[in-house]
C-alpha cells in the first residue's frame, strides 16, 4: 500500500523554506522548478495550466534560500510523498472556502470539467484540490463504464495458424520461414482497445499509484481491472491524436478532457526516474478574470450585454497598439469598460492605496480612445471591507475610474438573485 502522502498547504505569495516542508522535500521542489524549462514563459496560459518553473521563483533571503509561490493556485506533487497546496489569498474564509472558490471558478471557466458540481459532495474539507480532481475521474468514468465502452476497429498484426486479413510478407519471411503452417498477418479486429480507452486506461494507471487518498485508491484498483483487456497507451500523444470526433464517442469529451489534464505533458508537468513529480497550476489572474466576465454576463440586467476581451479599439489610428479591456458592458447606448485586477490594495491613501500608475494610465485611455463610455472601473477582491477609495475624475474631460471590489467569499455563498445584484451594483 502507497504511503499516506503529506499535504502541505500555502497560499499564493507565501514562501517557503526547507524548515517548512523539510530538506528532502525542497531540494525536490527546488530541482522541479529548475529543471523545467520546456514551456517557460511562452505557457499556453488559455488553456489555465502551468508548469511550477514558470509559478515559482527561487531566492536568497539571509543567505538561504527560499522558493516564492507567484499568483498561482494548484497543486504540485513531489516523489518524497509531500504535496504542496497552493491555495488563494481570499479574506474572511478558511482552507476549505478557498478550495471551493477554485472550483467554482473552474468549474464556470469549463477548464476542468464535471457534469454534478456539488461542493457538499467533493469534501474540501478533507481532499486537496488534486483528490477533487481524481475524484471527478473516477466518478466520470465510472458512469461511462456503466454505459458501455465504445469498441472500434483497431489494426492488429499477428501470427495466425490462418490468413485473416492480409498477409504482411515481409514479416511472414521473418518470423515464418521455418514455420510454413502459420501466417503473419495484419486485419482490423472490432475491439475495447481503441485510442480513447488506453488514454483512460493509462490515466487510471497513473493515478491508482499516486493518489494519496485510500478511497480513491480503492475506486482506482476497481476502474482499473474493469480496463484490465485494455491495453495502456504507449505513446500520448498519438492516442489523443486518434480520438474519433464520432458523435458515438462525444459521452467521452469529459474523461478524456481530464485526461489531458492529467497526462499530457504540456499541461500536466511529469519527470521520470527518483526525481518524479507532477504540478497542476492554474493563474489567479486568468482565472478571475473569465469568471467575473463569465459571471457577469449570466447575471446582467434585462437588454444589456457584455463583450469580453473587447478588441475594436486602437491606442493610435492604424492598426498598431491594439487596446483590449477586459469587460466592457453595453447599457443602452453608452459602454461601461471594467477591468478585472487580482490584487489586494490597502489603505494608505499616499501610496493611491496601491493602485498601479500603469493600470490607471491604461484606464485613462480606455476612456478616451473607445467612444461612448460612460465609465471605467477597475475591479479588485476586497480583502478589508474597511477600504473605501472615492472615483478618480478629470473633470474638464469628463472622465471617471471607479474602484470597485467584489466580496468572493460573499459571492460564493450568494444565491441566483443575490449574485445578479452583486454583478448590478459593479456595473450601475
Amino acid at each position: 500500500m502507497i504511503a499516506e502522502t503529506k499535504m502541505y498547504t500555502v497560499g499564493e505569495f507565501d514562501d517557503i523554506t526547507d524548515s517548512d516542508i523539510g530538506e528532502t522535500a525542497f531540494k525536490q521542489l527546488r530541482a522541479l522548478i529548475l529543471n523545467d524549462g520546456e514551456m517557460g514563459e511562452s505557457a499556453n496560459i488559455d488553456e489555465l495550466i502551468t508548469d511550477a518553473s514558470v509559478c515559482m521563483k527561487l531566492f536568497a533571503r539571509n543567505g538561504r534560500e527560499t522558493i516564492r509561490v507567484k499568483n498561482y493556485v494548484g497543486i504540485i506533487s513531489l516523489p518524497c510523498g509531500l504535496t504542496i497546496e497552493v491555495l488563494p489569498k481570499i479574506p474572511f474564509g478558511d482552507n476549505v472556502v478557498a478550495r471551493k472558490l477554485v472550483l467554482e471558478m473552474l468549474r464556470a471557466c469549463g477548464n476542468i470539467p464535471y457534469k454534478h458540481f456539488q461542493n457538499a459532495d467533493l469534501r474540501t474539507e478533507r481532499f486537496t484540490l488534486f483528490e477533487i480532481f481524481i475524484r471527478m475521474f473516477i466518478d466520470e468514468v465510472t458512469a461511462l463504464y456503466k454505459r458501455g465502452l465504445a469498441s472500434g476497429y483497431v489494426y492488429t498484426e499477428s501470427n495466425e495458424r490462418f490468413i485473416k486479413g492480409k498477409l504482411i510478407v515481409n514479416e511472414n519471411i521473418k518470423f515464418n520461414a521455418v514455420h510454413g503452417e502459420r501466417f503473419y498477418v495484419g486485419y482490423d479486429e472490432f475491439a475495447l482497445n481503441r485510442a480513447e480507452n488506453r488514454l483512460i486506461r493509462s490515466a487510471l494507471l497513473y493515478l491508482r499509484d499516486i493518489s494519496a487518498f485510500d478511497e480513491n485508491r480503492r475506486e482506482l484498483r476497481r476502474l482499473c481491472l474493469m480496463f484490465d483487456g485494455i491495453d495502456a497507451s504507449d505513446n500520448i500523444d498519438r492516442d489523443f491524436a486518434r480520438c474519433s470526433s464520432d458523435r458515438n464517442i462525444k459521452r467521452y469529451a469529459v474523461a478524456l478532457k481530464l485526461c489531458r489534464v492529467f497526462l499530457r505533458k504540456k499541461s500536466f508537468t511529469l519527470y521520470s526516474g527518483q526525481n518524479s513529480a507532477a504540478s497542476l497550476l492554474f493563474p489567479m489572474e486568468t482565472l478571475y478574470e473569465r469568471y467575473i466576465a463569465i459571471e457577469m454576463a449570466k447575471n446582467l440586467p434585462s437588454g444589456w450585454r457584455l463583450s469580453a476581451q473587447y478588441g475594436k479599439v486602437k491606442l493610435f489610428d492604424g492598426d498598431r497598439f491594439p487596446m483590449r479591456p477586459d469587460i466592457v458592458v453595453f447599457a443602452g447606448d453608452k459602454k461601461i469598460v471594467i477591468d478585472t485586477k487580482w490584487k489586494k490594495l490597502n489603505d494608505d491613501k499616499s501610496q493611491n492605496f496601491g493602485i498601479s500608475q500603469a493600470d490607471m494610465y491604461q484606464m485613462y485611455a480606455y476612456h478616451t480612445r473607445i467612444d461612448d463610455v460612460k465609465k471605467v472601473v477597475l475591479l479588485y477582491p476586497r480583502h478589508d471591507k474597511s477600504i473605501s477609495i472615492p472615483p478618480y475624475t478629470v473633470k474638464e474631460k469628463d472622465i471617471t475610474i471607479e474602484i470597485k471590489f467584489i466580496d468572493l467569499c460573499e459571492y460564493l455563498r450568494a444565491a441566483h438573485d443575490e449574485r445578479s445584484e452583486i454583478m448590478h451594483g459593479v456595473c450601475e
